[in-house]
């Protein structure tokens, strides 16, 4: 099972970096709409190295970019600093301090339904 950081940067990379990269036109980062085929490959490449930077693995000894484990490497702590240094957010529960047997036990207060004919028989009483 994935630990939490693991999840973390999975999602983070994938979400808004990978995109980003890949697809520079699309965010408006160039000024071209049209990336040349080989600046677009080499874009694919830096990405192949930050997924792996992202999810803590290296490369097989026999890839082509089994060169940049080194790199892969030397990048872990600074990419565990960064995720370390979110903010975290409580949940809304124990934030607001209610549970989900909160509303349970709550007891609804009475609503009475009176007539007219009923709010003067009670008034003549009272006058009396």
């Amino acid at each position: 099972m994935a630990k939490p950081i693991e999840l973390q940067t999975f999602f983070f990379y994938h979400r808004f970096v990978h995109l980003a990269i890949v697809t520079p036109d699309r965010f408006n980062f160039v000024k071209e709409t049209d990336v040349p085929v080989a600046a677009r490959r080499n874009l694919v490449f830096v990405a192949k190295v930050l997924q792996n930077v992202f999810n803590f693995s290296e490369f097989t000894a026999n890839d082509n970019l089994a060169g940049l484990n080194e790199f892969i490497n030397r990048s872990k702590p600074a990419l565990l600093r960064y995720f370390d240094g979110l903010p975290r957010v409580e949940d809304p529960e124990d934030h607001l301090q209610v549970t989900r047997y909160d509303e349970l036990t709550h007891q609804t207060k009475p609503v009475m339904c009176i007539s007219l004919h009923e709010i003067y028989n009670t008034h003549s009483l009272v006058a009396k």
